[in-house]
């Protein structure tokens, strides 16, 4: 069975939220991205359905686990659960949902590349003295850090059939030996590079 047909017989969670504290500061423009940050990040990947309604399939996260992220926020956060929709509404909010995980995993794989042909390039350079792989542990703990959580979203909920719908094989190998192992051959060579001097 697919995430897509699991998700259409699970239930779903939609998260509202509002401020009520208007300033001139800007802080609740700045507050607002961070909760929108929050509620589209790990581990719930909720997808937006207005600026303000958010949606997620109940097995995604717990309601339990979403109620009580939502009291430790300053915002008033209202949570429905075990929402009864359409079946037309809840086929389009699931496709739309398992197309917003493509889209992550997407941007995963897109950084990826960019990062990749960095590092051919930097590869190219290695005996230059100047250049310096300083930030680049961060970067590509980055994406793999960012993969690993979104795949064990997917996993947690669509096991093994998921691996095939969202070819995560394919983009962990393309991570691990493409990426991580380009980086630490790079690694390796300026480190030898500096031994000979």
């Amino acid at each position: 069975m697919t995430l897509t047909e699991k998700l259409m017989k699970d239930d779903m969670i939609l998260l509202c939220y509002d401020f009520h504290k208007h300033d001139e500061s800007g802080s609740e423009d700045i507050e607002r991205a961070e909760l929108r940050a929050e509620i589209t990040g790990k581990p719930y990947f909720a997808m937006m359905h207005t600026q303000s309604v958010y949606y997620l399939p109940a097995s995604m996260a717990s309601l339990e686990v979403i109620k009580r992220w939502a009291r430790s926020k300053h915002a008033e956060i209202v949570v429905f659960g075990n929402v009864d929709l359409d079946l037309d509404v809840k086929r389009k909010f699931v496709n739309k949902y398992v197309s917003h995980l493509r889209s992550l995993l997407r941007e995963v794989n897109e950084n990826a590349k960019v990062r990749r042909r960095e590092l051919l390039d930097f590869e190219d350079d290695v005996d230059n003295p100047d250049t310096s792989l300083r930030g680049w542990a961060t970067k590509i703990s980055g994406i793999t850090n960012r993969f690993e959580e979104i795949q064990q979203a997917i996993n947690r909920v669509g096991g093994k059939a998921s691996n095939e719908e969202f070819e995560l094989d394919k983009l962990a190998t393309y991570v691990k030996y493409h990426l991580v192992e380009r980086y630490e051959r790079v690694k390796d060579m300026k480190k030898k590079m500096r031994g000979r001097k």
